[in-house]
Order: structure tokens, then sequence, then C-alpha cells
């Protein structure tokens, strides 16, 4: 686990760059679409400092570093990801290749995906939470163990949508399952922020 934690900053900076470089690469390209390329460019960045500045990691150090290798692991893949993903379309429109590997890269890139989300989905439920039972600002094991389900669900679907679908239909339900993970994890967290009561821990005194 220190390796995999050594690495994972290692990583996420060369998914960070390789996001910044196809954004470049999309703006030499079309540059009328300077604010998709921003975006882009900026995107991972700021979830990198967030992640590196405002991620709760606790007092326990092993703790913290497992938080901080899976966020920082969930940043490089999915920049990895999108990097595939753009680069297939951008080659393909500057005739860099033929379509039939610009479609095998976009498909690859969308099981990479659905890959992602199992990966995640199976490391959810083990993460150990950074607070204490008395100061959990929601129920840490409940949502994360509801969260990891979805998301091995989402994570099959995805990656069995990619392999089946023509592209153009596999893109459609493919945005159909992230955004059906993506309102299933928030709104459970969200429900669990509003209503969960820290434990109270008796003092043993009567």
């Amino acid at each position: 686990m220190f390796a995999r934690s050594r690495l994972a900053p290692v990583l996420t900076g060369v998914a960070v760059a390789t996001t910044g470089a196809v954004a470049f690469w999309g703006w030499t390209l079309r540059p009328e679409k300077l604010a998709v390329w921003v975006l882009l460019s900026a995107a991972l960045p700021a979830m990198w400092a967030y992640v590196e500045f405002a991620q709760v990691r606790g007092p326990d150090p092993a703790t913290g570093r497992t938080l901080m290798t899976l966020h920082r692991t969930v940043i490089a893949w999915a920049g990895f990801t999108m990097s595939l993903k753009i680069a297939c379309r951008l080659a393909l429109a500057a005739e860099l290749v033929d379509p039939a590997t610009a479609m095998t890269g976009l498909r690859l890139g969308g099981v990479s995906m659905g890959l992602f989300l199992v990966y995640f989905g199976n490391t959810l439920p083990k993460l150990q939470s950074p607070w204490s039972m008395t100061s959990e600002p929601f129920d840490w094991q409940r949502v994360h163990r509801f969260v990891g389900w979805v998301c091995l669900v989402g994570g099959i679907a995805t990656i069995a949508l990619w392999l089946s679908l023509p592209l153009a239909s596999a893109y459609t339900a493919g945005r159909i399952v992230m955004a059906a993970v993506a309102v299933l994890a928030l709104g459970r967290k969200f429900f669990s922020l509003a209503t969960y009561r820290p434990r109270r821990v008796s003092s043993g005194v009567p």
C-alpha cells in the first residue's frame, strides 16, 4: 500500500499533464471551442487541488494515506480515460487514424470507465472513516456500502454497453448509466447528511 500511495500522485500528475496536452491539441484543431478546452484543462487540476488541500484525512496516518491514494487514483483514471476518448475524436478529425481505429479507442475508453466504476465500487466499502463515531457528519459505512454497490452495478452495465451496442447507442446509454450512478450516490450521501445523528459513546457514569 505504501508503494501505491507514492505512485498515485505521480500518476495523477501525468494524467493532469496528459489532459492539458489533449486540451491544447483540441484548441489548435477547434479554436472556436475554447471554453470546452479551458474547462477540460482546468477540471482535473481543480479536483486535484481540492483533494490535496481540503480532503479530510483523520488522525490515523494509515487511514489518511489510503483515502488520499484512492482519490488520487480516481483523478488519474478519469484523466487518462477522458484523454483517450477525446484524443481518438481529435485524431479522427485530423485524419491521423482511420474510423475503425478511432472507434476501437472510443470503446476502450468506455470500457475503461466501466472498469474504474467496478474498482471504485469494490474499494469504497473497505475504507475506514477518517472521523470518530461521535463526529461523523454522515453514516460513513452505510453510505459507502450503498454507493459501492451502485458503482459496481453501474460499472458492469457500462462495460456491457460499450462492448455490445453500436457506438452512438453506447454513448447515449453510457451517459444515462453515469447520470443514474451520480444521482443515486449523491442523493444517498445528501440524505445521510440531512438525517444522520452521530452515535453517542457512554461515559460509563450513571
